[in-house]
């Protein structure tokens, strides 16, 4: 038999080897390559998760933010105003923590008062933002009714005045305060958000009543005051009118809790604010010309 007989069949047999190793090795390195966490399916959510994933985060613009919040393009907000009750006896809807009238009471949506609207939960709910920051509860349909408002003005001024204002939707009352960061009565609100654009205004409401032009509701327009002369013993309720019968105001006893008290928005015609005059404060006689 001739010595080199066995050569191929000894090639084919290292060849075979050779393969088997490479394949293991690969099975191998796959089996401890790290998980790709961009891949893993998200879990899926129901009851309270889904409560959480309705939460949204407020953006409050800055005082220098120059960016698309401010500009031409009005903010369309959606809001569910209080239908519970009347202008004479005023009267509330429960706001719950989950959408269950046996869930924990974490809000009262008062008469002709309002929250945003986050999402048209069921049939039943809407989801709505109990903070101005985000925080969600729950309120039955058939005690609020949804209105949608555009928040904006061609004029410029006006127009960062009205979106200014917005931006502190939830900021906590403060009887005498003049801080848009701890806390604000209504005329130093007033007073503060204009202050911000160059208009030195008073800061009492009886005050800014004088000081301002009166205007008739249907020439109104956004960033004039609302007073209202039968609140606080006499001494007057100022807000800031927002267009469609709307106006943002800061209100309620010091401790109450939005959408109770702080920044809030509500039509012109409420519990205690049963008649109103609005006033014209960017052109009344006196007011510097900085920042106009």
């Amino acid at each position: 038999m001739n010595k080199y007989s066995f050569k191929p069949l000894i090639l084919l047999v290292f060849c075979i080897l050779a393969l088997v190793f490479l394949l293991g090795a690969e099975r191998y390195s796959k089996k401890n390559e790290p998980i790709n966490t961009d891949l893993v399916s998200e879990k899926n959510t129901s009851g309270k998760d889904k409560k959480k994933e309705s939460k949204v985060t407020k953006d409050k613009p800055s005082n220098e933010d120059k960016g698309s919040f401010y500009g031409n393009n009005p903010v369309k907000v959606l809001l569910a105003v209080g239908t519970c009750g009347s202008l004479q006896e005023g009267g509330f809807a429960r706001i719950y923590e989950e959408p269950d009238e046996a869930s924990l009471v974490v809000g009262k949506l008062q008469y002709n008062c309002t929250v945003k609207i986050t999402e048209d939960y069921d049939d039943e709910w809407y989801s709505v933002d109990v903070s101005g920051d985000g925080d969600t509860g729950y309120v039955k349909k058939e005690n609020c009714k949804p209105v949608e408002i555009s928040i904006g003005s061609a004029d410029p001024v006006r127009d960062k005045i009205v979106k200014k204002a917005y931006s502190y939707l939830g900021l906590p009352f403060k009887r005498y305060g003049k801080s848009l960061e701890v806390g604000v009565d209504c005329s130093n609100f007033i007073q503060q958000i204009y202050k911000l654009y160059g208009f030195e205004i008073p800061n009492r409401p009886l005050e800014q009543r004088d000081y301002g032009k009166p205007v008739k509701e249907e020439e109104a327009l956004p960033g004039d005051m609302v007073y209202y002369d039968k609140a606080n013993d006499g001494t007057g309720h100022v807000a800031i009118y927002l267009g469609d019968g709307m106006m943002i105001n800061s209100s309620g006893h010091s401790g109450q809790k939005y959408p109770q008290g702080g920044v809030r928005i509500c039509c012109l015609l409420y519990k205690d604010r049963d008649s109103c005059q609005l006033y014209n404060l960017l052109d009344a006689e006196g007011q510097e010309s900085d920042g106009q």
